[in-house]
């Protein structure tokens, strides 16, 4: 064997021995970040909250009842708060917030109604207003659920009764 030979053989073998080392480290990496993915915390960044709504005969005077349930942070919470339920309804802030912080429905006499609500993470309360036609008690058209022991209950029911919410126990 000459001397070039025996040059390209040592090279090839230590390109291919690169390649190997190359290979076997990214194979530790994937394996590293794999692990990490399954010892990081599973927490959650939604909860699923029912709320049922059921209706008295009659309420609101004869007139459909709409309600809102508002999830946001707390920064938003107190901004939502700030406002009056009477005031809320044609509030630009009721406009601004996304389909996932705001759910927008109504109840009539007798109905009843289940949503099912998903609560972020970072929510500290969940907020129901009402607006009926001839009160403007802010106790009677709103509801502030806050969670027990730094959780939610899975679900909550809520009388409609003429002119005023209630939360059940």
């Amino acid at each position: 064997m000459t001397m070039n030979e025996q040059c390209t053989l040592q090279t090839g073998n230590n390109r291919g021995a690169a390649r190997r080392y190359i290979a076997n480290f990214f194979k530790v990496l994937l394996v590293g970040v794999a692990l990490v993915g399954c010892a990081a915390p599973n927490t959650p960044r939604y909860t699923e909250v029912a709320v049922s709504l059921k209706a008295d005969v009659p309420i609101n005077d004869g007139v459909l009842l709409p309600i809102d349930i508002i999830t946001v942070n707390e920064l938003k919470a107190d901004a939502v708060l700030a406002i009056s339920p009477e005031v809320w309804f044609g509030n630009e802030m009721r406009e601004r917030l996304t389909t996932e912080e705001i759910q927008k429905f109504a109840v009539k006499d007798g109905g009843t109604r289940k949503i099912d609500v998903r609560v972020p993470s970072d929510t500290g309360r969940i907020i129901i207003y009402a607006d009926f036609e001839n009160t403007s008690e802010r106790v009677k058209q709103q509801i502030i659920i806050s969670p027990g022991k730094e959780r939610f209950r899975d679900s909550y029911l809520i009388r409609v009764h003429n002119n005023r919410l209630e939360l059940m126990p």
